[in-house]
């Protein structure tokens, strides 16, 4: 099965940090400040039952990783055929203003697309990267965010569809793992 990795702008701005969120559907617990503080991602709510999720969080909140973690949600259902599909979200950006833009965002995308070529993927649907314009109130310089989609579906069950899900995620973190940035002096979001 081929697997899409796309990228896309959205003109919607994000605000961070964001309060909580209760709606109808779902619940958004608002945004958590895990840089620097890597216990802290294994309390995450939206990433329970996705370890894999929990350590791509962990990962952005190192001291020496060069983004921070914005936001997550992933939710599970049983489609019309009687399979499952799961779709989320991880949301982060560059730590350092100068570096967060469409273009190194477009860069990681088209970098973890030829990584994954050489993987062996299953039961996975995409990987979407929707940069879009973020405000963060103490820093001058102009932001994107990038929230990153994935979607698996057409899974026999919900637990083999979480877990192919969770995979999917894995490739993510240890892209990121061993993603090399060069060091900036620039300022950054949050200092260590």
């Amino acid at each position: 099965m081929k697997v899409d990795n796309y990228i896309v702008t959205d003109d919607r701005v994000r605000y961070v940090p964001y309060q909580i969120d209760i709606r109808a559907d779902s619940m958004g617990y608002g945004f958590i400040d895990l840089k620097n503080r890597p216990s802290e991602a294994m309390k995450v709510v939206e990433a329970r039952e996705l370890p894999e999720l929990q350590l791509l969080l962990r990962e952005f909140s190192l001291p020496s990783n060069p983004f921070f973690s914005i936001g997550c949600e992933k939710a599970a259902w049983k489609q019309d055929n009687g399979r499952y599909s799961v779709r989320g979200y991880v949301e982060f950006s560059f730590n350092f203003p100068v570096l967060a833009n469409f273009q190194n965002y477009e860069t990681l995308q088209k970098d973890f697309g030829q990584a994954i070529k050489k993987k062996k993927v299953t039961g996975l649907s995409y990987f979407e990267w929707r940069v879009a314009p973020m405000i963060i109130p103490w820093v001058k310089e102009g932001m994107h965010s990038c929230t990153l989609w994935i979607k698996v579906s057409d899974i026999p069950s919900r637990d083999l569809a979480l877990r192919r899900y969770n995979k999917a995620v894995g490739l993510l973190t240890s892209y990121f793992k061993d993603l090399d940035i060069p060091h900036t002096t620039q300022s950054k979001v949050f200092e260590n």
